[in-house]
């Protein structure tokens, strides 16, 4: 037993040294403006993921090295062994509340990182919103319409789109994916281009895959799928992200709403915007 207590005195007695909190800090630092500097070049969303909210860091993606989660991380675990080494006198009160706000504020970080999440609610006038948007993310939709109004939505996830896998035994019918593409240009095709049976935008368009641009709010996402119904195939589809008019197939005489959009969360309310005042 006695051992086991010199070991964990002589670990916590590394974690508060003075030296380590020092070069962490140092590094954290450092973090702070890569990240900073990297959000110009990639964008708020990419550069949070990739120095701010990740455990570790990677150099021209080969290097590992300490992110900010691990780097305060250990911090935090700092703090906490200074104040089981610091003796709990009247005349240390000071450093004690110091130490233990310091801790809480990197507690509250984590979980705050763990569980929350952004989004947007957009509301043209006189309307109302019972969902937020994330507009670092999208999703593929196909929804009944029911006398001009959406009914029951089937959504597929964008992490499925980017691995092609778009099955889902709740689908009307049958979709296999050809292209995607997160942020994609319309190219024209030759007015004699009817290669693959094309409906709607396919008939006069292909999406191209560009870079992504930094922020989200600036990509389009695109996808290009073949549309099985009953009867076999029903040809070759093509929709991109807020497209002026919805791309709308029918069958077995259904009618059904297929859409690329920001990734909706459902809220137990709904907003309504009656009035609005804008004051420069």
């Amino acid at each position: 037993m006695k051992p086991f207590k010199e070991k964990t005195l002589s670990l916590l007695r590394i974690l508060s040294n003075s030296r380590v909190f020092a070069f962490l800090l140092l590094w954290l630092m450092v973090i702070l403006v890569a990240g900073t500097i990297a959000e110009k070049a990639s964008g708020l969303y990419v550069a949070e993921q990739s120095y701010f909210s990740s455990a570790i860091l990677w150099l021209w993606d080969l290097v590992p090295l300490p992110g900010l989660l691990t780097v305060a991380f250990f911090i935090f675990l700092g703090l906490v062994a200074r104040l089981v080494l610091e003796e709990w006198r009247w005349k240390n009160l000071g450093t004690i509340i110091i130490h233990i706000g310091a801790a809480l504020l990197l507690f509250g970080g984590f979980i705050s990182t763990c569980v929350s999440s952004n989004g947007m609610m957009v509301i043209p006038h006189g309307e109302s919103r019972n969902y937020v948007e994330d507009s670092r993310h999208v999703e593929l939709v196909v929804a009944e319409i029911n006398d001009g109004e959406t009914g029951h939505e089937i959504r597929i996830p964008e992490e499925r789109l980017e691995k092609g896998n778009i099955g889902d035994s709740h689908l009307p019918f049958k979709i296999a994916l050809i292209s995607w593409c997160r942020n994609c240009a319309l190219v024209r095709l030759p007015a004699t281009a009817t290669e693959g049976d094309p409906h709607g935008v396919a008939l006069n368009f292909v999406l191209k895959n560009i870079p992504r641009a930094a922020e989200d709010e600036n990509n389009r996402a695109g996808l290009t799928f073949r549309l099985f119904n009953t009867k076999g195939s029903d040809g070759l589809y093509a929709i991109f992200q807020d497209m002026p008019i919805p791309e709308i197939v029918t069958v077995a005489g259904r009618p059904y709403l297929i859409a690329i959009r920001y990734r909706r969360s459902a809220l137990p309310f709904s907003i309504r915007l009656d009035h609005f005042k804008e004051e420069l």
